[in-house]
């Protein structure tokens, strides 16, 4: 049995060749990035000179994001505008098909991923906490209170508009869990996705295998106590029905309400289980470490990037050991 290392790491929106250079010291062929918010930038030839300097040094972009439209609150929760919006996204939908890409990453979430603080500490580094009891506080950020029905229908209403998009260009939506997921509004807006049986409903609406997952490791250890259901049962159901694109890998110390990010070899849960189903099924498509807390370098995270990537590689070495045995 072989399995297919597809592990990916971010670089910066203003990466250099250094960037690119330490992506390959890692034994990595694919790094994502993201495209700043100027329309000038989703143009064919700007696109094409952050893949084309990426090729140099024989990294290939596993996905683009794009800052304008990646959670563009107007298509979210429906607001005067989203018409524009979409259009413009079908636009970049047709540039990055012409350069290759097959996913583009969203998250329907109209705010932001939720946090407390950055200032956890975690083996004297610095990371992610959050409290839901204090984020459940916040007030509107939309103006009023959102419904999670309104939500739903500003979802399909996008579906309707892009899955034809998507079928003639094979760029494929992967969608990302809300972070936090809780069925609290946040800032007065509901989660949309919070649980497998809201991806299913969305594959529904979605009419397409276009429309794929983003399996957030993380997500779903937070939402153990919100109904997120079991992490390993829904992974073997989303691999067995194909529906994964990319998986973050994602570690934390509790599930929600309160929670730290930790590294992958820390945290509540045994991540080999989860790498270990990932190679028993074969899965082919892109890992990622996520999130991660913050190490002597800073905002740059090469070290903290290195350090999971070894632990990932290291745990999908042993799984092939075992399944080959």
């Amino acid at each position: 049995m072989s399995w297919n290392y597809n592990f990916t790491m971010g670089i910066p929106s203003d990466f250099d060749d250094s960037d690119l250079i330490f992506t390959r010291q890692l034994g990595l062929k694919y790094a994502y990035s993201s495209i700043p918010p100027d329309k000038k930038e989703h143009e064919y030839q700007a696109v094409k000179r952050r893949v084309d300097r990426a090729a140099e040094h024989g990294v290939t972009f596993s996905s683009l994001h794009s800052s304008l439209y990646i959670k563009p609150p107007d298509v979210f929760l429906g607001k005067p505008g989203r018409d524009d919006t979409i259009k413009g996204m079908i636009e970049y939908f047709h540039v990055i098909a012409e350069l290759g890409f097959k996913r583009f990453t969203m998250t329907w979430e109209p705010d932001q991923v939720w946090s407390s603080h950055f200032d956890a500490d975690v083996r004297g580094c610095k990371a992610r906490f959050v409290d839901l009891n204090e984020l459940v506080k916040h007030p509107f950020t939309h103006g009023r209170e959102y419904e999670l029905e309104e939500v739903w229908d500003a979802f399909a209403y996008f579906m309707d508009k892009i899955m034809p998009v998507c079928e003639k260009t094979g760029v494929s939506i992967t969608l990302h869990p809300n972070d936090p997921p809780t069925y609290s509004k946040l800032g007065g807006c509901p989660c949309l996705i919070k649980c497998l049986d809201d991806y299913k409903r969305a594959f529904g609406i979605a009419g397409s295998k276009h429309l794929r997952m983003e399996f957030c490791c993380g997500c779903w250890l937070e939402g153990q106590s919100e109904g997120m259901g079991d992490i390993l049962e829904d992974m073997d159901w989303c691999l067995t029905n194909d529906r994964i694109g990319v998986v973050h890998f994602r570690n934390i110390d509790q599930p929600l309400p309160v929670f730290t990010e930790m590294f992958p070899d820390m945290g509540y849960f045994d991540m080999y289980k989860l790498m270990r189903l990932l190679c028993k099924h074969d899965y082919q498509g892109v890992i990622t470490l996520d999130h991660t807390p913050t190490m002597v370098d800073g905002p740059a995270r090469r070290v903290p990037m290195a350090y999971s990537i070894g632990y990932m590689r290291a745990l999908a070495e042993r799984a092939i050991a075992e399944l080959n045995a």
